[in-house]
């Protein structure tokens, strides 16, 4: 049995959570993210600055 309120109580306590894709809070209905998503081309492992700027698609949903 999964406790909903437990689930959507943890949602709502997530504030500025630094994860994998930057930084996320979730808003009063469970949506959770940064709302925009970046893929590189990612080339040289020892610099990353400079993958940044090879932006191969960038999608926001706002």
């Amino acid at each position: 049995m999964i406790d909903r309120a437990g689930v959507r109580t943890a949602l709502n306590a997530i504030d500025r959570y630094r994860g994998l894709i930057g930084t996320i809070s979730c808003d009063e209905y469970g949506d959770c993210g940064t709302q925009k998503i970046t893929v590189i081309h990612h080339i040289d492992a020892n610099d990353t600055e400079a993958s940044k700027h090879n932006v191969v698609f960038e999608f926001s949903g706002s």
